[in-house]
């Protein structure tokens, strides 16, 4: 199923972006501005979809890293582990951070996701202005998905994919 949206975030489909593999988009998931009764009721869906989908290799999700882990960020989280679903954490719009700033951010996000306890999470700090931050891991583990290989290791400063 493809849908196309008018409305930017307005979350109303799921986007299938490629084929063999597949890659699907949840756009505006997060920031859609939406009663609490459908909210409710894409939440159901998408638990379900993560839950049952056998053929899901892993979720990719986009925090801004001036400001992660939002409610909807940690339900995401939740979800993914309770299905042992791999997660990869892109910290986006790194660019807009000091070196310094980026691996402190990183770092206090690590910090922060140990608290969901043990699970496939690789978190790494990334700009697509940029993409010397963060690209060459995020392809690495992306790749690793698509043909069973073992993934990369998480970034937990932000620094080592920099050239």
């Amino acid at each position: 199923m493809e849908s196309k949206c008018d409305t930017p975030y307005n979350f109303n489909s799921v986007h299938f972006v490629m084929s063999a593999p597949s890659i699907s988009d949840l756009p505006g998931y997060g920031y859609a501005k939406v009663s609490k009764q459908e909210k409710a009721t894409w939440d159901r869906s998408l638990e379900e979809y993560l839950q049952k989908r056998e053929s899901l290799k892993g979720l990719v999700l986009l925090m801004d890293i001036r400001n992660p882990l939002k409610e909807g960020d940690r339900q995401m989280i939740d979800w993914s582990l309770a299905a042992g679903i791999p997660l990869q954490i892109l910290l986006t719009k790194a660019d807009k951070l000091p070196r310094g700033q980026r691996k402190k951010a990183v770092d206090e996000t690590a910090a922060a996701l140990r608290e969901f306890g043990p699970g496939d999470m690789r978190l790494f700090a990334f700009s697509a202005v940029d993409q010397s931050i963060g690209m060459d891991a995020f392809k690495l583990n992306l790749t690793a998905w698509f043909d069973n290989t073992p993934a990369g290791e998480g970034n937990d400063g932000g620094e080592e994919t920099e050239e």
